[in-house]
């Protein structure tokens, strides 16, 4: 029979291979380098905000007399949607980048003269954002920041109140992005985690009256109106709700 050291000796040896011994959720804790892959899914809101009353006029000659014209322009909002792939780099977990390329349907509509006028394009994301995290084992919050490139597609104008008259304009632009999320780590030796984002991007380059996201036609005086010939579809702001999956590797 063993004595009363005999087992505080062993019970001393079998938790000190335990404790050399790591566990699946040790072997997944932050390693120096880490590659992230994977895919994203989101909805997002597109909005442009409507100006002032005073921002919706402009002052033509007609004939010999100065007029103050209104400009019939509202806000936009609408929801659309896409997806893409992201990838991220980070140091231990905590700090690093994040690159993402996403495809997404950016839409909104409006009323003018009672009538609805939907906006909008086909557009690639491509943020670049800072990632700060907090490399936590179940789950590890995270800040993202940094501009986001958008290159629109044909944008488009549809109301039967323009007959097709009205055309959409957009060019490349950049915006900052901005967001917070948290990884989901799934249990298993891999390293698999759920992304669940909410971000949001400004386009500071909109302007916030009319001018800048209309081109202006013919002055109309039966109704004081000046008809429009173009309107802008780049995006003031947006917001998105993302969900995707990722895998991980050390790569130190």
């Amino acid at each position: 029979m063993r004595g009363p050291s005999s087992v505080i000796t062993t019970l001393l040896a079998v938790c000190g291979a335990l404790a050399l011994t790591p566990s699946a959720a040790e072997a997944r804790k932050a390693k120096k380098l880490e590659l992230g892959v994977g895919v994203l899914g989101f909805v997002n809101g597109s909005f442009l905000t409507e100006p002032d009353e005073a921002d919706k006029v402009a002052t033509i000659q007609s004939g010999n007399n100065s007029v103050q014209a209104k400009i019939p322009y509202p806000g936009f909002a609408g929801v659309g949607g896409g997806g893409g792939i992201t990838t991220s780099f980070m140091y231990r977990g905590a700090i690093g980048a994040q690159l993402d390329f996403l495809y997404s349907v950016d839409q909104g509509k409006g009323e003018i003269n009672d009538v609805a006028v939907e906006i909008g394009q086909g557009a690639f994301h491509i943020p670049l954002m800072l990632k700060a995290a907090i490399p936590l084992r179940s789950v590890r919050p995270f800040l993202l920041v940094g501009p986001e490139f958008v290159i629109p597609s044909e944008p488009t104008v549809e109301s039967d109140l323009f007959a097709k008259a009205v055309k959409g304009e957009a060019d490349a632009y950049v915006d900052l992005g901005f967001g917070l999320g948290f990884d989901f780590l799934l249990p298993g030796e891999h390293d698999l985690r759920i992304p669940l984002m909410i971000r949001g991007n400004v386009n500071f380059d909109v302007p916030g009256g009319t001018e800048g996201r209309v081109t202006l036609g013919d002055y109309n005086p039966a109704t004081n109106e000046l008809s429009l010939k173009s309107l802008s579809t780049a995006w003031q702001y947006q917001a998105f709700v993302m969900l995707g999956f990722t895998w991980n590797q050390a790569i130190n």
